[in-house]
């Protein structure tokens, strides 16, 4: 497959998740840019890299995730003030509108799932997640 053609469109808005490692079964951080219908990813554990690179998702799976992104309303969300948990991770969410400014939100795991909105969004990313690189993330 041509690279280009893999990478799909990458004009537009730009969604980014990073998991932030923390104890999520030993699997480290997970990090997914969404850029139109490019979808980059990558996990760090234990120090190490591992890129599975930028795959070209659906149009159902695009129209899905953008959905989600948008009723998440991200640019609403403030960032977690409590002192996290013991082996808690913080989610990174960070929407980057069209010639537009970046919104940018860190929120404890716990927190993230408490929200309706922000617990589907994960969902999906894990499955995506699993879908491009066979791994199955616990998110």
């Amino acid at each position: 497959m041509d690279p280009e053609e893999r990478r799909g469109e990458v004009i537009g808005e730009v969604f980014e998740f990073s998991s932030g490692g923390g104890d999520l079964g030993g699997q480290g951080e997970w990090i997914v840019r969404v850029r139109g219908d490019s979808m980059w990813i990558a996990n760090v554990r234990r120090g190490e890299a591992t890129e599975y690179g930028a795959h070209r998702i659906t149009k159902d799976e695009y129209k899905k995730l953008w959905r989600l992104v948008d009723v998440a309303d991200i640019h609403e969300l403030e960032t977690s003030t409590r002192p996290g948990k013991e082996k808690e991770t913080i989610y990174m969410f960070s929407v980057t509108e069209t010639r537009g400014p970046t919104y940018s939100v860190d929120i404890w795991r716990d927190d993230a799932r408490e929200d309706e909105y922000l617990r589907n969004l994960t969902r999906y990313l894990a499955k995506l997640i699993h879908k491009y690189t066979v791994k199955k993330p616990q998110l």
